[in-house]
């Protein structure tokens, strides 16, 4: 019995490392098509979402917007259960705050690939990521300065 647990433990481990690196190889095809990072930039946690910001010609700073919300909500966990505290309606906010920089994100890179960025934008987080697959393996393009933005490289 243990070594079967331990089995379906080792396999879960491995497949959650396979998803996560093949998750990194569709972002890293994104990067590719604005000229930005590599394959091992994106392999590294936070680091991938700067890359990402780059490809939307946004602020590095934008990786707060996403990633704060996670980190005040594990927050605001921890000190409901020391405390206990009644903290539980502060985090639906940090989850909206994280679904819409997670939209902005995605609509900013589906339109400088020449998609809608309003469709393109609410359907990446609703349909988990799904259409960053179709943005990764369809042949649209960044055109830099032709549709008024630029290579950051």
């Amino acid at each position: 019995m243990f070594f079967l647990g331990l089995f379906f433990f080792i396999a879960f481990l491995l497949g959650g490392a396979l998803f996560y690196l093949f998750a990194c190889y569709v972002l890293c095809r994104v990067g590719r098509k604005f000229g930005v990072g590599n394959y091992f930039g994106f392999v590294v946690p936070i680091y991938n979402v700067y890359l990402l910001c780059r490809c939307a010609g946004l602020s590095g700073w934008f990786v707060l917007g996403i990633l704060a919300p996670g980190v005040v909500t594990f927050l605001l966990f921890f000190l409901q259960w020391i405390f206990l505290l009644p903290l539980v309606p502060l985090m639906p906010i940090a989850g909206l705050v994280s679904f819409a920089s997670c939209a902005y994100l995605w609509g900013t890179i589906a339109q400088r690939l020449g998609k809608n960025a309003l469709l393109w934008g609410l359907a990446t987080p609703l349909l988990f990521f799904l259409p960053v697959l179709v943005l990764a393996f369809d042949d649209s393009s960044f055109a830099g300065a032709s549709r008024g933005g630029y290579i950051d490289v």
